[in-house]
């Protein structure tokens, strides 16, 4: 529990606009109560999240002040997604995640519900703060994917259907153009962002300088379920958020999901996240608040579908007696734990998994848990607990072609699968109504088993197989 003498001091300070008393320091946190593990972030960096202009008028000039009060020799820069993106915003000086370190143990739910006797200026959860943790996907082994061609969308009976992909952009020179969300407006928030935007250096360069070509895979599993359904047309936006080590940050992630939004993109994929196992207060349901915030706030209420991944076993995120610990209610991955399967309540957000060709077990190097993974995919190939994908648009029945895997894919085929069937006008029935309510009537006609094993790892134990081969 953190200390609450600790939370009221710097609320005071940052919020209420209170000067310090000269040289007086923050009170010592106890060791019994300091974080053994800090998950791995960007130093001197942490993340203000508003819930809107009125939240950030009020407090983001007053926040950075105070900050400098608490370390008057700090010098503190400010930057915005972009300047049409500016309810979150990156802090940068010398010490700053030190500071947040210390007086909030690593986290900042800075405004608490009044029902703790913590309450800020407001209240309420109009602004919450972050340290800016790294963000990261299972680097797989180098691919390479040949130019398809000759697909007309004149065989498509659906609509276009706008789908994000929040990864390390996309290889323009070989992936079908044709299937690209293009912006071809002269746009000034988003220079040169004609197939989407990157936000590791920003810009409209969204080339996919990974070795392993991650982003344009995930691409390319998505395309190939529009292929295979022939309903819906896919406008993929690329959001590129990972650089070429397939490395990001929160920041990053939370601007490109804003992008995305403001682009008009129902379905967003994102394999990307971090671990984070702080326990937070109630009025974030215990989950890391700025990501909680970002759903609750801008994602679940506009109808938007966050296709997520399970995560993979990370020995460098989480402390030495989580690394076996793959289940997601005991060892939080973000953003796949805010997935709820099955509480009855609205939620937006899906967990994929992959799993056995027997469909009685999930993969041993992915997590997995009933109560946030909606559903495993199939693998198509199994070397010892590797759990693998074929290539998209490779000869069936090749058993020596190659085969990539990691959640990363699962989460995409699952995406490709929902988004190829989703009506979009739909989206106020994912705002309103229990997942279950849509999400089956898309996945049961490809569910393969609810399988009884799978139960303990999955929701209900769905799993459904990449294509028929």
């Amino acid at each position: 529990m953190k200390n609450y003498l600790v939370i009221i001091f710097l609320i005071s300070i940052l919020f209420l606009g209170c000067n310090p008393l000269k040289n007086q320091k923050p009170p010592e946190i106890p060791d019994n109560e300091k974080n053994t593990f800090i998950p791995a972030h960007i130093r001197n960096e942490i993340i203000i999240w508003y819930k809107d202009l009125e939240a950030k008028k009020e407090h983001s000039e007053r926040i950075v002040a105070n900050f400098q009060k608490l370390n008057p020799k700090m010098t503190i820069t400010r930057e915005s997604c972009s300047k049409c993106l500016d309810l979150t915003e990156k802090l940068t000086g010398a010490g700053l995640d030190a500071l947040l370190e210390m007086v909030l143990d690593g986290h900042g739910d800075l405004i608490r519900s009044s029902d703790r006797k913590t309450s800020g200026a407001t209240g309420d959860t109009s602004v919450v703060v972050s340290l800016n943790f790294l963000t990261s996907v299972f680097d797989s082994d180098s691919s390479s994917m040949h130019k398809i061609s000759g697909i007309d969308v004149k065989h498509f009976s659906g609509k276009e259907v706008p789908v994000a992909v929040v990864d390390s952009g996309i290889d323009q020179e070989n992936f079908p153009l044709q299937f690209l969300f293009t912006d071809f407006g002269m746009d000034e928030c988003y220079p040169n962002g004609k197939y989407g935007y990157g936000f590791v250096d920003p810009s409209g360069d969204i080339t996919d300088s990974t070795t392993s070509k991650h982003g344009t895979l995930v691409n390319y599993y998505i395309l190939e379920q529009f292929l295979k359904e022939k309903v819906n047309i896919p406008r993929l936006l690329n959001v590129k958020a990972l650089n070429r080590n397939n490395s990001g940050s929160v920041f990053g992630l939370l601007c490109s999901l804003y992008y995305a939004k403001e682009k008009g993109a129902k379905i967003i994929n994102t394999s990307m996240g971090f671990y984070d196992n702080d326990k937070y207060f109630d009025m974030t349901d215990g989950k890391n608040p700025i990501l909680f915030m970002m759903y609750k706030e801008h994602l679940l209420p506009n109808g938007i579908i966050l296709v997520t991944a399970s995560g993979n076993k990370d020995v460098s995120q989480v402390p030495s007696e989580l690394v076996s610990q793959r289940d997601l209610t005991q060892n939080r991955f973000y953003p796949a734990v805010l997935s709820e399967t099955d509480n009855g309540m609205p939620n937006s957000i899906i967990t994929a998994t992959t799993v056995n060709r027997s469909s009685n077990e999930p993969s041993q190097r992915q997590n997995y848990s009933s109560r946030h993974v909606d559903v495993g995919v199939v693998a198509d190939k199994e070397v010892g607990e590797w759990y693998s994908f074929y290539l998209p648009f490779t000869q069936i029945g090749d058993q020596n072609r190659p085969s990539v895997s990691g959640s990363s894919f699962a989460n995409a085929i699952l995406t490709g699968k929902i988004s190829a069937k989703f009506n979009p006008s739909n989206y106020l029935i994912v705002a309103k109504s229990p997942k279950s309510e849509w999400l089956d009537a898309i996945l049961n006609p490809d569910i393969q088993s609810n399988s009884t094993d799978l139960i303990p790892y999955i929701h209900k134990g769905k799993n459904f197989r990449r294509i028929d081969e």
